[in-house]
Formats: structure tokens, sequence, C-alpha cells
């Protein structure tokens, strides 16, 4: 059984996190009983929830807190560059090489290793993945030496990885590497966790912009509510700062036109695990089952236990066949073009 946590000891122990929503206040809970552990960790979720975040405030409650946190997102370089990136490579490996390079494991030795995006990765470096998982160590590209590194894993995914499994894009053994799974729910589905957001990040983009916009409206607040939120925290931070940007020099509180400019960007995008339904109608959806149900007062983290119809997750089976995850979209360049910063929320 975990502990148990107040509301105001989940929000001081994850205070980079903005939250209010009951079911994120769960899901922390959750993340700081597993982050004392040693077990290495999945964190699922849309595109934009915060996944990057929490896996900071995971190593930071860890006893690995004084030890480097190293993050890399592994879909972002070409297959050939894999394990020269996550293992480093010895002197003379490539022509022209006139010294060692350490690669993010050893970065991360005593401490860390953040690895965003691991359900794009091809089935080869999936296995060279699970090979260092299972044996802490691994051989420098060039080098005959085994090296030995002390890292805990932290990896994120926005993907349906046992789907994948059952198709055979995702190997199993490396699935089960990962002892326990947290998802967190898209911004949609807490969206009590709006106002905080913005009341947090506000101020800050009236710094950087050098505006001196007071609140948003009541009115405008309650626009951002009704919003379907497909790109998540991400794109209400970026919707915030086009807002600020935009805003006359004399207004001193945000309206809901302000953030029309950047939320029109979005209509009638289409995301491809969504079908053929657009970010507009997504405002209709029902809310779906997700991998874990977190209204379940359970704090129990037993192994997974995978069946042909569902999961077994943090104590609760849930059917498998209704989860309906947004998948990753470069619509993220439509907000670019206006303006406007996108933070660095995974």
């Amino acid at each position: 059984m975990g502990q148990e946590h107040s509301t105001t000891d989940i929000r001081n122990k994850f205070p980079h996190l903005m939250v209010e929503d009951k079911s994120m206040i769960v899901v922390l809970a959750q993340a700081a009983d597993l982050a004392t552990s040693e077990m290495n960790l999945m964190l699922m979720g849309e595109s934009g929830v915060g996944k990057e975040l929490l896996a900071h405030g995971i190593h930071h409650l860890s006893r690995r807190t004084h030890g480097p946190f190293v993050a890399i997102n592994v879909a972002a370089f070409p297959e050939t560059m894999f394990e020269s990136e996550l293992f480093g490579y010895e002197k003379g490996a490539f022509t022209g090489d006139t010294e060692r390079h350490l690669g993010r494991f050893d970065q991360a030795n005593g401490g860390s290793l953040f690895l965003d995006e691991v359900g794009h990765l091809p089935l080869p470096q999936q296995a060279k993945l699970l090979r260092v998982l299972q044996e802490k160590a691994f051989h420098r590209l060039g080098g005959d030496k085994l090296v030995r590194v002390d890292v805990r894993v932290v990896a994120a995914t926005d993907q349906e990885l046992i789907t994948m499994v059952r198709e055979g894009r995702f190997q199993k053994s490396l699935y089960f590497r990962f002892q326990a799974m947290l998802e967190l729910p898209p911004l949609r589905d807490r969206r009590a966790d709006i106002s905080a957001l913005v009341g947090h990040f506000l101020p800050i983009y009236n710094r950087k912009q050098e505006r001196n916009l007071m609140s948003v409206s009541p009115t405008a607040m309650a626009y951002l509510k009704q919003q379907p939120w497909p790109g998540n925290v991400r794109q209400l931070l970026s919707a915030l700062e086009v807002a600020v940007v935009y805003a006359d020099p004399t207004q001193g509180v945000l309206e809901a036109n302000n953030f029309k400019r950047s939320l029109q960007a979005w209509e009638g995008v289409r995301f491809s695990k969504l079908g053929e339904r657009t970010a507009g109608e997504l405002a209709g959806e029902e809310k779906r089952g997700y991998l874990i149900k977190f209204q379940n007062s359970t704090r129990r983290y037993p192994m997974r236990d995978d069946t042909a119809s569902g999961e077994v997750v943090l104590g609760q089976r849930v059917e498998a066949d209704h989860r309906h995850p947004v998948g990753r979209s470069s619509v993220w360049g439509l907000i670019r073009r206006r303006g406007a910063h996108s933070p660095a929320i995974r």
C-alpha cells in the first residue's frame, strides 16, 4: 500500500506541475509513491500532457535526486545514430574522431535517464534498449570493454504499447521491463487545471512580452474550459502566450477574443489516431476508459499481468480496446509561426 498524501503535500512535492483536478492529484500521489522505488517507469499520455515535467519531479523525489537527470527524445535522431547517442563511442570509432564520446547512459550514471517517444523506436533499436535494461551494461561503439552503469530509466510514450505488442510492433520483453506504468489524463479530462495553469503562466508571459495583463476574464476562462485541447497543456500555454502578445497594450484583462487567434489555427485539424474526427468534434466526445482508471483508490503497484482482453495495472483491470489517445502532430508549426513559444512540456 502506498502512503497517504494530502493535496497540499502533493503540490509541494511537484511544485512545477500546476494541478487542481482530482484525477491529476491521484496520478501525482501514485508517482510520489513510485519515486522512492528503483523500478523503471513508463509514463503514458497524449503529447503535451506534461510527461517530461513529471519525470523531472519523480527524479527529484527519488534517492537519485543529487545525481544527473538526462533527457533524450529517442525518435529525434536517425537509426544509425541510436547506439552512438545512447551508448557513446571510443576514440577512433569513426573517421576523424580523436576522443571518447560519452553516451546518454554514461551521462546519467548515478541518476535518471528520461527516454521520450519510446513507442516510435524501430524493433532493432528496441532490442538494444532491452539488453542494456536487462544487463545494466553496454559496449561503447568501437570498444570491447563492458561498461556498467547505475541508471534508473523513466520512459514516455503517446502510443498504445499493448496494442503495438499484440501487433508485433513493440517487443513484449521490453514492455515488461517497465515494472510500473502511469498514464496522465488529457487536459480535456482535467479542466480544473486550466485556471491553475493560466494563473501561473500569465505573469511569466507578462514579463517576457513586457505586458501588464492582470487576469483573464470569467468569460474568457469559461471559453478556455470549453475547448477540446487536442494539444493539451502545450497548446494551452501557446494559446495564452499568443493572447498576451497580441493583446492591446492598454488592455488589463484578457478576453475570449484574445485567444481565438491561436485556437483558430487548430480548427479542422485532423489527428490520425482519431480517424476522421476533427479537433472540434473532439469536444463532444464522451470520456473513454484509460489504461489506469484514476478514481480507483487502490494503491498497490503489482507487476503487470496482461491478458487477451485487458491489463492489470496498479491493481485494476481495464479493457484495452477503449483507449483513444491523440497522436503527435506537426500542427505546432502553425502556432510557432504566429510568434508563440512552445514550452518544453511532453
